[in-house]
C-alpha cells in the first residue's frame, strides 16, 4: 500500500503497535474488529503473554495463528506481528533455544546465523515477521539485572562479530530484526523496567564500547532499533526537570545521534510505554507517548488507543 494515499488518521495509527486485547478491542469496535480498524488503523500488534490467557499449552499455536488470521482479516491495511523470541518462539513444538549469554560462549558465526535462521522459520510458522532481538547491549556490569544472560559479550568486537550473523540469519529469511537497547544498557545497576537508568560511560567509551557496537549493526542492515528508557550524560545537554531524559525521550539521542549523526535510516521502536522508566517525565501517559513520538519514535509500543485521537486534534 502506498503511504502517500494513507488518511492522516492511517498515517497515525502506522506509529503505533499494540498490545492485544480483545475486550477492548471488541469495545471500541462495537462489537467486532473491522469497525475497530477502520477507527483505530494500527501498524499491528506484540504478539506475547497478554494472548493466551486461558489457553492450554497444546492449544497456543494454532490459537496464535487464528488470532493473527481473524487481525489480519479485519484491516483494509496489512498488519505487522512482532514478539521478543529472545530465547525461541517459547510455544509448544517449537525449538528452545539458549539466551545470548551462551550463543556468546559458544562464538561461533554460524551458530549465530543458523540461530537466527531457525528462529525467522519458526516465527514465521505462526505469522510473526518482526522479532525484538537481538539484545546489543554489553555485559559491563555484572550486577545489571536486565543484560546479563541476555547479552552475547562485554566485548564490541566479539558482539559485533556474532550479532551481524545473527542479525543475517533473521533478515535473510524474511524476519526484520531489531537490536537494543540504544544508547546501551549494562552499565547501570538498576532496572530500567523500574526506573530510568544511566549509561555512564564517558563519550570516548561510549564510542569504543556501546556506540561502536550500534554504528557497526547499522552498517551490516539492521532493521530497527529500540531505544530503552536510558540515558547517555555524556552526550545530553537537554534537561527535563533538571535531569536528561530517557533516550526514548530525547530528540538529542534519537534524532541528533541515531539518526543524524550515525545515519540510521530504519525503524526506531520504543521500548514498552507501560515501563517505570519512562513514565513520571510527563504529568500523564498520553503527553509522554506524543513527546516520544516527537523525540524520534517511529513506532510506538504499547501506546494508548487515545494517542491516535489527541495527535490528530493536535495536528488539525
Amino acid at each position: 500500500m502506498d503511504w502517500q494515499k494513507l488518511t492522516l488518521r492511517q498515517k497515525i495509527g502506522q506509529t503505533m503497535l499494540m498490545l492485544p486485547d480483545r475486550v477492548l478491542e471488541l469495545k471500541l469496535g462495537k462489537g467486532s474488529l473491522a469497525p475497530l480498524f477502520e477507527r483505530y488503523p494500527v501498524t499491528g500488534y506484540f504478539m506475547g503473554w497478554k494472548l493466551y490467557d486461558g489457553v492450554a499449552d497444546d492449544h497456543k499455536v494454532a490459537h496464535i495463528r487464528a488470532e493473527i488470521d481473524s487481525y489480519q482479516k479485519a484491516s483494509r491495511i496489512p498488519l505487522l506481528f512482532q514478539e521478543d523470541y529472545e530465547s525461541g518462539v517459547n510455544l509448544p513444538g517449537m525449538t528452545p533455544f539458549p539466551r545470548e549469554m551462551a550463543l556468546g560462549a559458544a562464538n561461533s558465526p554460524e551458530l549465530a546465523y543458523a540461530y537466527g535462521q531457525n528462529l525467522a522459520r519458526e516465527a514465521r510458522s505462526v505469522g510473526v515477521r518482526w522479532v525484538l532481538h537481538p539484545v546489543a547491549d554489553l555485559n559491563l556490569n555484572p550486577l545489571n539485572p536486565v543484560t546479563n544472560v541476555r547479552s552475547i559479550s562485554d566485548d564490541p568486537d566479539k558482539a559485533i562479530r556474532l550479532l551481524a550473523r545473527q542479525i543475517a540469519g533473521l533478515q535473510e529469511n524474511g524476519v526484520a530484526a531489531t537490536i537494543k537497547h540504544f544508547p546501551g544498557d549494562g552499565v547501570d545497576s538498576r532496572d530500567q523496567h523500574l526506573a530510568t537508568t544511566c549509561n555512564s560511560l564517558s563519550l570516548e567509551q561510549w564510542h569504543r564500547y556501546h556506540g561502536r557496537v550500534f554504528q557497526e549493526l547499522i552498517r551490516e542492515g539492521v532493521a530497527a532499533i529500540m531505544p530503552g528508557h536510558i540515558t547517555l550524560p555524556a552526550y545530553q545537554k537537554e534537561r527535563l526537570n533538571g535531569f536528561p531524559p530517557p533516550a526514548t525521550l530525547s530528540k538529542e539521542l534519537l534524532t541528533g545521534l541515531l539518526k543524524d549523526e550515525m545515519g540510521f535510516k530504519g525503524v526506531i521502536v520504543s521500548d514498552a510505554m507501560t515501563m517505570g522508566g519512562f513514565r513520571g517525565w510527563y504529568p500523564n501517559r498520553m503527553e509522554g507517548e506524543i513527546q516520544s513520538f516527537l523525540a524520534g519514535v517511529d513506532v510506538l509500543l504499547w501506546p494508548s488507543y487515545e494517542y491516535l485521537d489527541d495527535v490528530e486534534k493536535r495536528i488539525q
